[in-house]
């Protein structure tokens, strides 16, 4: 039986790890300058110190003959690591609180994370988390024996579970040296505790904590139709396509079909994301593309002032949250619908607690899907609740960050943060003030200051627009008594409310570029760079338009480009 303390497994598992972790800002290796260790020819990215310290070399003891590359790594996000320990160990396995955080850089946390330096601090986290899941596996024996599948103290049990864990752990298969590494940790851990099972306790907490299971390491070969640069291996695919599309590592079947070489050719690696979009894990991992896009997370978590909004508490929020998720679920994957459909979408969805923000009935039960009529003012995404609260202050509303979400969001423009000496909070400027002033009004100073004019004149008109909805999304005539003037303008085109400012950005072509833009840099890690990216950013944007704007369809032309599957050579 499993020891009742796991103090001498995290001992030994601290022992066994040996992390050889990045703690420097650089996100890249030279593959003969190799401080993880990086093994050319069986992708390893480090020694975890479950042997002699490997030799750095090519997985065989000899030296690489290959030219120096560099290896591009990227951190599992704190979402990637819950969802692929969870494909590891069993759906409803606890993720242990604790992680290092996440970073968001243009919205998302693959852009922001992956890049992160990992400090002793961070390593510290990642062993004990490895000890906590290693722990929750060996101590429950219904969990153990269906990850093992057999008696690790019967014949190659023990042996063959390393091997399995440890290719899909790794996300690809153990090198020889690995395989010996990890069998004589396995086995010397089982003889030393007389338990085999702390022997199966040592690997998972071993490869857990490895930077091969944390970071997703790019090393790419020659790519012969294009010398200048270098594709991704077919196994370095199937990570590239599941941690995008899924959210987590490839499952065995991916690796089987990425190991026989099945996904380098663009038309082979199209036909496996149809594939992968079709399974019930594209929903969960492309919802965390959206739920950072559209930011439902801050959603849920924001508060109103209680004085102006008694009723708006936790449950009112998550409602609104909870909308959007139906919202994109509805129009992406039920409908596989454009993605701009989400902009002029006359389905909402509405429980007991959204019902009386939008003067609605209430439905009978849960989130239910209704229809808006043609003349109703409110309409799509912008129209929700959960965007007209977000991007208002927490007592009145906020124009100039709803045009920044349209504008960033939406439409990819760049803005610069305000100059330092200039105060961005307005007067809540309450009712019983003896002079009450409508936004609009507020904000015309915005027009005088020449610190504030260049960037509001593009988004202050596009949130006054809006004004007609309040700080908590409903629908209202007048603000503070006074009447509302909900003209506004983009670029050159004037209109007067929601419904106009959204046929306006249907037709935008920034718009769908937009859209290519922030599934490019989810998907990739990387933000794109004018001088290197941006003749791909217009190919995919044709693509795009050609697909409708679906993503069944643009997604496989997404992943077989030139773009993803390859990466360009350094110097």
């Amino acid at each position: 039986m499993p020891q009742t303390t796991s103090t001498p497994r995290r001992a030994l598992l601290v022992l066994a790890a040996g992390l050889a972790l990045p703690t420097a800002s650089a996100c890249s290796i030279d593959m003969n300058n190799q401080p993880l260790g990086v093994n050319n020819g069986a992708g390893s990215i480090g020694d975890d110190g479950a042997g002699d310290g490997g030799d750095g070399g090519d997985g065989d003891g000899t030296a690489s003959a290959e030219p120096a590359v560099r290896v591009q790594l990227r951190r599992l996000t704190r979402d990637q690591y819950a969802r692929s320990v969870q494909l590891l160990l069993g759906a409803d396995t606890p993720v242990p609180d604790g992680l290092p955080p996440d970073a968001q850089d243009h919205h998302f946390t693959t852009v922001g994370t992956g890049p992160l330096p990992v400090s002793s601090f961070d390593v510290e986290q990642y062993e004990t988390a490895a000890g906590t899941l290693a722990d929750a596996i060996i101590d429950d024996e219904a969990r153990r024996t269906a990850l093992v599948g057999c008696d690790p103290a019967a014949g190659t049990c023990l042996d063959d579970f390393v091997d399995a864990f440890g290719r899909r752990a790794f996300r690809r298969t153990l090198s020889d040296a690995e395989s010996e590494r990890y069998h004589a940790l396995a086995q010397g851990t089982a003889s030393r505790f007389d338990d085999p099972w702390q022997g199966v306790h040592a690997v998972i907490g071993s490869m857990l904590a490895s930077p091969n299971f944390l970071y997703i390491a790019d090393i790419g070969e020659p790519d012969p139709d294009e010398p200048a640069r270098r594709r991704y291996t077919s196994v370095e695919m199937a990570s590239r396509l599941s941690f995008f599309l899924w959210g987590h590592g490839p499952d065995d079947a991916l690796l089987d079909l990425a190991e026989q070489g099945g996904l380098v050719e663009p038309d082979a690696i199209a036909e496996a994301a149809r594939d992968m979009l079709a399974a019930p894990a594209a929903r969960e991992g492309m919802g965390r593309f959206f739920a950072e896009w559209l930011s439902t997370e801050a959603m849920a978590a924001q508060t109103k002032d209680p004085a102006v909004f008694p009723t708006a508490d936790a449950t009112v929020f998550a409602s609104m949250a909870s909308e959007i998720q139906h919202m994109v679920d509805h129009v992406v994957f039920e409908q596989d619908a454009s993605l701009l459909s989400l902009l002029d979408t006359r389905t909402a969805f509405v429980d007991e607690t959204l019902a009386g923000i939008y003067g609605m009935d209430a439905p009978a039960a849960g989130m239910t899907a209704v229809e808006r009529s043609d003349d109703d003012p409110r309409i799509g995404m912008l129209g929700t609740a959960a965007v007209l609260s977000l991007t208002s202050r927490r007592a009145r509303t906020a124009p100039t960050l709803r045009g920044i979400y349209v504008q960033q969001r939406w439409r990819c423009v760049e803005l610069p943060p305000p100059p330092p000496d200039v105060d961005v909070e307005l007067p809540d400027n309450p009712a019983d003030e003896a002079t009450p002033a409508t936004m609009r009004e507020l904000l015309e100073e915005h027009d005088t200051n020449p610190a504030c004019a260049t960037c509001h004149a593009v988004v202050d008109p596009l949130g006054l627009a809006l004004e007609h909805f309040d700080a908590l999304g409903r629908w209202r005539d007048q603000d503070l008594g006074l009447p509302i003037d909900d003209a506004g303008k983009l670029g050159e085109a004037e209109f007067h409310g929601l419904q106009e400012l959204v046929a306006i950005l249907r037709e935008d072509p920034e718009v769908e570029t937009c859209m290519v833009r922030h599934l490019y840099r989810f998907s990739t890690g990387h933000v794109e760079q004018a001088d290197i990216d941006e003749p791909a950013i217009v190919a995919l944007a044709d693509d795009f338009a050609a697909a409708d704007g679906r993503l069944s369809e643009f997604l496989p032309a997404l992943v077989s480009s030139t773009a993803f599957r390859t990466f360009a050579e350094v110097e």
